[in-house]
């Protein structure tokens, strides 16, 4: 088997990965708290971004670059407000507040300065990859100090801040050197991507587990 046919496989298995999150938040919807519906709406709306850049790209022939500049800045408000109600503390709530409009300045510089047009928003999206990995590694310090959680692994924020973080640190390096003129090469493209293809697919089905698993106690979303 070719690198284009890996490529193929690892492609459609991490394009129907999604359907593991989407399947386990329909099943489990009613059992949610505030954080985890709004995980789930993320995975309809990923699922939908997905959808219709097929269709721009197939139909349209069109970049789809346009439509992952807005969804990455929603993708960001999202698990964000996500995190936001794993945390107690109103300084640390406000945080994150602060945290979206932060990053939703630096999206409209990145847009409209550092890479207008038709280019993939690397430098937003790093950022976000950023931002993703300092909030994870905040939510496990909170776990590890405060000692509240007896079996870990039977907790849904466990798996769901696993799969943000291994999928945002992995992507990390992808991210700062996707335009980078290698990625133009179809070697160097088949391989990059498949890369992003095994993460996504560890992320969905990390997620999957996370809804799976009913909440051990229902956190604040005020």
């Amino acid at each position: 088997m070719g690198s284009k046919e890996i490529y193929i496989l690892l492609k459609y298995c991490s394009e129907a990965s999604i359907l593991l999150p989407i399947g386990a938040g329909i099943l489990r919807f009613k059992r949610f708290n505030t954080g985890l519906r709004i995980l789930v709406f993320y995975v309809f709306l990923s699922a939908l971004v997905d959808l219709i850049s097929v269709i721009i790209i197939h139909y349209f022939k069109h970049s789809n670059a346009e439509l992952f500049r807005a969804y990455t800045l929603i993708e960001f408000v999202l698990l964000t407000l996500y995190f936001r109600t794993l945390f107690n503390r109103k300084a640390i709530k406000g945080f994150f507040l602060i945290a979206v409009l932060v990053f939703g300045f630096i999206d409209i510089i990145c847009t409209y300065l550092l890479q207008p047009g038709d280019e993939f928003d690397s430098y937003a999206s790093a950022i976000e990859g950023l931002f993703m990995i300092s909030f994870s590694l905040c939510y496990f310090y909170k776990v590890f100090t405060e000692v509240v959680i007896v079996k870990l692994e039977k907790e849904s924020s466990f798996w769901i801040v696993s799969a943000i973080l291994i999928y945002f640190a992995g992507n990390l390096f992808l991210f700062l050197c996707s335009d980078n003129t290698l990625v133009s090469i179809q070697e160097y493209f088949l391989k990059y991507w498949s890369i992003d293809f095994i993460l996504n697919a560890i992320f969905n089905i990390l997620l999957a587990i996370g809804l799976w698993i009913t909440p051990t106690k229902l956190t604040s979303s005020s």
